[in-house]
């Protein structure tokens, strides 16, 4: 996208003075339910005559931050409420919102983002804390023009406000509880829950409904307005004075978060690989790491020539660091197996050691194996054996209870659930079959994202 002209006038400039992310409604998409209407309103000359009818639940925060030198209308009438925000707008209001700092001033890690752009040193600021693309090359690319959505947004967000301490991500369950009100929660990307659910319980960010997030909408300017009102006024957080130091890139361990193109294809994976800012870290390559420092990398399945695919069936894939001691965390929860779901072409995860030093990662594909008895009777129930296996080898290290999920082709008895106790990769689990003839048995569970199934003949 190099050489592309911006179309950066006025209009698409007025709102860069400020912070960034999200945005939140109350029942009707609008954003009355956060505002207390006071005197302080009277103090702000700032009115622009499109801030009104539709738009007049965001009068005082779009009044407020205008005089703050925040955010500006197209001109001195007109705010364009309704307008969209892009990447580019989104990453410089970050950055001046947060005075956010690159580390180096001149480099340039975007394909299409050249120092010559006005929104260069903004993106070269805040790239630490939004999502970035790359391709099977391993180039970057920032897509500066495109609308930031309500999903990506909240992930930024929360990522600043981890970094000042100011929100703790929540938990995968915790994450459930909060979503459950909303019935389009399953159309936020899993490694993105925790996040979102940590903007809504903060109070950065509520649904455009009380049951609907709308996750992968775009922002408008008013409600980024709101969003900003919302940082300063509930979580304390006010803008940063250009004169103090601010926020500085994260180095080493760069938190580029990174997701293949889409001219990925969808196929099935043969193992994955793990990068660091698009850079491979995983197989000869090690990973140098400061104490306790967290590093944000990507674990990418790959096909038997080692490009990168978008999984047809949920993939399971073992973490190690091969004896370095360190751990895996994914949206804050440690983990030794990562799910990679169906329809996705990668995870993020964190990896971190007590320990500065260089470690070899490793994300091992994982699967489980079903054997049944040489003979099988109806109406007799039998032990039917689960192997885990780990590159083809008994995967030693599954232990515990786990709850199974059985089907059969047996039509008298056609599924049920059962727990099973592992002892270094292997359980036995019944299973009865009523019908005569051939039929298929398969085990499933959702934890480790493994799937068995084997077919036998009932006598």
């Amino acid at each position: 996208m190099k050489g592309r002209k911006i179309a950066a006038t006025l209009s698409s400039l007025a709102l860069i003075a400020g912070l960034s992310s999200p945005a939140f409604a109350d029942d009707h998409g609008h954003h009355r339910g956060h505002f207390k209407e006071n005197d302080d309103m009277k103090a702000y000359s700032f009115n622009f005559d499109d801030v009104d009818g539709n738009y007049g639940w965001a009068r005082q925060a779009i009044a407020k931050l205008a005089s703050q030198g925040i955010i500006s209308g197209i001109d001195k009438h007109h705010f364009q409420p309704g307008g969209t925000i892009t990447r580019a707008q989104f990453a410089t209001l970050l950055s001046r919102y947060f005075h956010l700092q690159a580390a180096n001033g001149t480099q340039q890690d975007f394909q299409d983002v050249s120092n010559s752009d006005w929104f260069f040193p903004y993106v070269e600021a805040a790239k630490d804390y939004m999502t970035a693309f790359t391709d099977p090359n391993g180039q970057y690319y920032f897509q500066p023009d495109r609308p930031v959505n309500r999903a990506e947004a909240a992930v930024t967000l929360v990522r600043i406000l981890q970094n000042e301490n100011r929100v703790q991500l929540v938990s995968n369950d915790q994450a459930n509880t909060i979503l459950s009100s909303y019935q389009d929660a399953g159309s936020i990307p899993v490694n993105l829950r925790a996040y979102v659910a940590t903007a809504i319980q903060s109070g950065v960010m509520i649904g455009v409904s009380p049951d609907r997030f709308d996750p992968l909408s775009n922002l408008n300017r008013a409600q980024v307005a709101a969003l900003f009102y919302n940082i300063e006024n509930q979580l304390e957080v006010p803008p940063v004075s250009s004169g103090t130091t601010g926020l500085t890139e994260v180095v080493p361990g760069s938190n580029i978060t990174t997701t293949t193109s889409t001219i990925t294809q969808t196929g099935t994976a043969s193992g994955a690989a793990i990068y660091l800012n698009g850079t491979k870290i995983s197989g000869t390559n090690s990973l140098s790491v400061s104490a306790n420092i967290p590093v944000h990398l990507l674990v990418e399945p790959v096909d038997a020539n080692g490009n990168p695919v978008v999984v047809n069936t949920t993939t399971t894939y073992y973490l190690s660091d091969n004896g370095g001691n360190g751990t895996f965390r994914q949206d804050g929860n440690t983990v030794s197996y990562v799910l990679i779901p169906a329809g996705s072409s990668g995870v993020y995860i964190d990896y971190i050691n007590s320990q500065s030093g260089s470690y070899n990662l490793t994300a091992t594909p994982i699967s489980m194996q079903l054997s049944a008895p040489s003979s099988v009777l109806h109406g007799q129930s039998y032990a039917y054996t689960l192997t885990v296996l780990k590159n083809g080898a008994v995967d030693t290290d599954i232990y515990g209870t786990y709850t199974m999920k059985v089907s059969t082709t047996d039509s008298t008895n056609t599924s049920f659930v059962t727990s099973v106790t592992f002892t270094n990769g292997v359980a036995q689990i019944p299973v009865l079959l009523n019908t005569t003839g051939t039929q298929t048995v398969t085990v499933s569970n959702d934890q480790l994202g493994i799937t068995g199934s084997i077919t036998v003949n009932v006598q």
